[in-house]
């Protein structure tokens, strides 16, 4: 695995930071135990204090009178669940996050006369635990809209004159549904995603070169298993894994100028996300999440070349290992606004960087003739995006939000609009 300069200080800056903010919550997550005498995930509440009579002039007390029986004072009962706990704090409260966009990787297909270069972002498993994620476990059913504009960015080349023939960006949309459920009383949940995506589609024909390219329409699902670690009154720390599954179609691409070749990216490949996430509440306006997350495959995608009846296995495409860093700060516009549309309003700003790991995997075959194949992923090292939108909540169980993204740094897209809707439960 090759580190460079980029990722050195990405991982540098991600490593710093998660220590804060264990050097931070730790030692006041145990004093917190020791003085409240409970456990370290949450404080018991005080006895109430029990009623005592002092005797007078050493005589005996009296016995109560028959008609007018004690009242044996009342007791509060400690939380049956660990979610009433913090149903209400800051924590609960505090937005989840935007999220952006993670990068599609390019492939190109060519027959040694010309060459189709696209994105397939349906098998590339472009899903973050910081899109509309949070660092406590919630019981939810979510929606969420992400449109791209200039996301897929086609290109078709002539090999032989080193001309370009076409140049096309295209939108890109997603729509993702899913549910979260929490057990062991809120200490943990496990979440389902499923993206459902348009616009992969793309031809080029001059009447002399065809060259297509056809996407899934289906995603991979992301299944989450979230555990929270640290919870007090004003931070958190949670962490967990999450599972790339491959339900995405396969990708398809025909190159033929002549003499067709047909090219096939088979969607087997097994993602696994750890990942870390702290949320801090200074106090009851301001609020802050920071996400950190690994994307690792843990097997490749096999490659297959057809034409007419005659089929071969190139072997496997491998994809890059990245990591992101996902930072948030916002703050409440108002709250508890009582009979309105709108109960609660906060405006947050996001910053996210994701890192490349390790080089794009290249497969560079002989297919005869002196006709070559390269299939690449993601040049650039290091992707930055800036995000910005607006949270409103509804009611106590639902919440709607509105962003927008720009990249800031080797930009995958032209800009992004987003639309999230939370239902809790």
């Amino acid at each position: 695995m090759n580190f460079n300069r980029p990722s050195r200080l990405m991982l540098l800056l991600s490593v710093r930071f998660l220590t804060m903010m264990l050097v931070i919550g730790i030692p006041e997550w145990i004093a917190s135990a020791q003085d409240t005498g409970g456990s370290l995930g949450s404080a018991a509440p005080a006895s109430p204090a029990r009623p005592t009579t002092s005797p007078q002039n050493n005589a005996a007390p009296s016995p109560p009178s028959p008609s007018s029986p004690s009242t044996p004072p009342r007791v509060e009962q400690p939380p049956q669940d660990f979610r009433a706990a913090y149903s209400r704090s800051r924590l609960a409260r505090t937005p989840e996050m935007f999220g952006d966009l993670a990068a599609f990787g390019q492939f190109e297909f060519t027959d040694g006369i010309n060459q189709l270069t696209g994105p397939f972002p349906a098998i590339a498993d472009s899903q973050k635990f910081s899109d509309n994620g949070h660092a406590l476990p919630r019981d939810r059913f979510f929606y969420a809209f992400n449109y791209y504009e200039d996301a897929l960015r086609y290109e078709v080349d002539d090999v032989i004159a080193g001309i370009p023939l076409a140049r096309e960006e295209l939108a890109f949309a997603r729509h993702t549904i899913g549910f979260e459920k929490t057990f062991f009383c809120g200490r943990g949940s496990v979440e389902f995603r499923l993206p459902l995506e348009q616009g992969q589609d793309y031809e080029f024909n001059d009447g002399v070169n065809l060259l297509r390219a056809e996407g899934s329409r289906l995603g991979n699902l992301f299944i989450i298993n979230k555990w929270l670690f640290i919870e007090q009154c004003d931070f958190a720390l949670s962490g967990g894994v999450g599972f790339g599954i491959p339900t995405a179609d396969s990708v398809t691409a025909t190159v033929d100028s002549g003499f067709p070749l047909d090219w096939a990216i088979e969607n087997e490949a097994v993602y696994i996300h750890p990942f870390l996430a702290a949320i801090y509440t200074p106090n009851e306006v301001w609020f802050y999440q920071a996400h950190s997350q690994v994307q690792i495959a843990a097997n490749g995608n096999p490659i297959v070349i057809s034409s007419g009846a005659l089929s071969s296995s190139l072997g496997k495409f491998n994809p890059q290992t990245t990591a992101s860093l996902d930072l948030m700060a916002g703050r409440w516009l108002f709250q508890d606004r009582e009979n309105r549309f709108v109960r609660d309003l906060a405006a947050q700003v996001e910053l996210h960087s994701t890192i490349m790991l390790d080089d794009p995997d290249n497969i560079d075959l002989d297919l005869g003739g002196g006709l070559m194949t390269n299939l690449a992923g993601i040049p650039d090292d290091l992707i930055t995006n800036f995000t910005a939108g607006l949270h409103a909540n509804l009611s106590e169980r639902s919440n709607l939000r509105f962003g927008f993204s720009v990249p800031v740094a080797n930009p995958q897209f032209g800009f992004e609009t987003i639309v999230q809707w939370n239902m809790f439960y």
